[in-house]
């Protein structure tokens, strides 16, 4: 997965803002934000599967 504006390959989910991010978070989609350009979309992910090496965790490893 990358951000479609800038080109980043490093996204990190982002938190549920409203009822409708609520409701289509059941549908499968989920808020990523691009940590490059801080751009926020809603990304479908087929059955809430886990993107381990495009979606990076906020906090980096130690």
């Amino acid at each position: 997965m990358y951000c479609k504006r800038c080109g980043g390959s490093k996204l990190q989910r982002s938190r549920k803002r409203t009822g409708w991010e609520e409701f289509l978070g059941v549908a499968g989609f989920v808020p990523v934000r691009c940590t490059e350009c801080l751009d926020r979309k809603l990304r479908f992910i087929l059955f809430n599967q886990r993107i381990k090496a495009e979606i990076v965790s906020a906090k980096p490893p130690q």
